[in-house]
């Protein structure tokens, strides 16, 4: 008598199209689902797809630019039908947006496991998210078991390429093995220092003497990482790997 063929289990979806910061701290979530699941498929932004597509935990990425060319309901419900047809089981939300909770339940995934903080109405398996934590173990709360939690570290895993590129970019700027960076700015005003964004005295000095500490102890100047609108916002701390004022 034959066997009947069996359908392949779908993997978990996870959903996060919030920004790239928080994309690399979904990553130990994404190895806790995968251990529970296999490889999980991800929808993220165009900007993210480079982090998470190499990532052992992560089997496909689904490019979503939801401020770009997949902006607007349609799109979001072409997208949503397109997820509907992989027939996934389950999906984790840890970006508490509308658009996040509406696009899993549009696309009728039976079980969306998110935030209480986030979009209740529309999960069927409700988290509380802690305050006090890191947001890494906030996140993982979404895995629940604590043997799913493992490590607690964010992860990327470089190609070859990357590591090619990166190293030319940092002969090119005179940086050796050892680079120490600050990343004054943010997106969010809140989270960057008033005496950085008004390039107070204070601000120069506290740089300066961290950059004199940093020459003495042979380690090299530290850099500033960030965006042309971090150079503007900041302009207490000098320019990204460039010459430093005398």
């Amino acid at each position: 008598m034959p066997v009947p063929a069996t359908r392949p289990v779908p993997p978990a979806l996870v959903i996060q199209t919030a920004f790239l910061g928080d994309v690399v701290l979904t990553t130990p979530l994404l190895e806790a689902l995968a251990r529970r699941h296999g490889p999980v498929d991800v929808v993220t932004t165009p900007a993210a797809v480079a982090l998470v597509e190499t990532h052992p935990a992560v089997r496909r990425v689904i490019s979503y630019d939801k401020r770009g060319k997949d902006r607007g309901l349609a799109q979001l419900v072409a997208l949503a039908r397109t997820l509907r047809a992989e027939r996934y089981a389950v999906a984790y939300l840890p970006h508490r947006s509308l658009r996040t909770a509406a696009l899993a339940w549009l696309a009728r995934i039976p079980k969306r496991v998110g935030f209480r903080d986030g979009w209740p109405l529309l999960y069927t398996d409700v988290r509380q998210r802690a305050t006090s934590d890191h947001e890494i173990d906030r996140l993982l709360a979404l895995a629940t078991a604590r043997e799913d939690a493992g490590p607690r570290r964010p992860s990327l895993r470089l190609t070859s390429a990357d590591r090619t590129v990166t190293e030319q970019f940092l002969r090119e700027h005179g940086v050796g093995e050892t680079l120490v960076a600050l990343a004054p700015g943010s997106i969010w005003g809140s989270r960057t220092s008033p005496s950085l964004r008004s390039g107070s005295p204070r601000a120069r000095r506290s740089w300066w003497s961290e950059d004199r500490r940093m020459r003495r102890s042979g380690r090299g100047p530290p850099r500033r990482s960030g965006g042309q609108a971090d150079r503007r916002s900041t302009p207490a701390v000098g320019s990204p790997f460039g010459n430093q004022p005398k």
